[in-house]
């Protein structure tokens, strides 16, 4: 069974820099993200706007990963992962953030493992606002319900859709006890946050 992943990096630029490629303890915060992606994902995709495709060529070629680039910006997120359910070779797509350098595969690969017998793993914040992203979708009942439904947003789409499983916050606490992997790095204060929670993990496991 071929499962895929892939790491978003169409956003918007952070530091005059296409925001994967921004360095956190010398390495770019993509470089984190693609590390937690599980061993048995065979298919990994960069979504990636058109003018920094070229900007990630070495990632690419790191981690056998193939651009996915995104000519028009959609902005509502279930028209997003319809091309990326469409361009996934595997059963089930984990869909991962380029910007969480924190992120384990400890996480990955549980919801990875959901998306095997459930149509999705949707974690849920403490206050119930869903988080498609990180997430885990099957792709063929996703694609069909976006097909039938194409003017949705995801709230509305995910209602549409059997059997998905919408994890609390809490569930994940035991995976990642202190919940890190849900901090995202949008400024210069992040990265310098980041980069000492890293450094301190870095230590506890010598």
């Amino acid at each position: 069974m071929v499962f895929s992943a892939v790491v978003l990096a169409n956003v918007k630029p952070l530091m005059g820099r296409p925001k994967g490629l921004v360095e956190v303890n010398g390495r770019p915060m993509i470089e984190y993200v693609l590390d937690a992606i599980p061993p048995d994902v065979s298919d990994i995709m960069i979504a990636v706007n058109e003018v920094d495709e070229s900007a990630y060529e070495e990632i690419y070629d790191r981690y056998l990963a193939r651009p996915l680039t995104m000519t028009e910006k959609e902005k509502e997120f279930a028209k997003q992962l319809h091309k990326y359910l469409k361009d996934a070779q595997g059963s089930s797509l984990l869909v991962l953030p380029c910007d969480t350098p924190l992120i384990t595969q400890a996480i990955t690969m549980f919801l990875l493992d959901v998306s095997k017998k459930f149509a999705a793993a949707i974690p849920r914040t403490f206050s119930g606002r869903n988080e498609f992203v990180p997430a885990a979708y099957q792709v063929k009942p996703f694609i069909e319900a976006i097909n039938m439904n194409p003017n949705l947003n995801m709230d509305e789409l995910v209602r549409k859709i059997r059997n998905i499983l919408y994890i609390n916050m809490q569930s994940f606490k035991a995976f990642d006890p202190k919940l890190h992997f849900i901090h995202h790095i949008n400024n210069k204060d992040d990265v310098r946050r980041v980069s000492e929670i890293l450094k301190k993990i870095s230590k506890e496991e010598e």
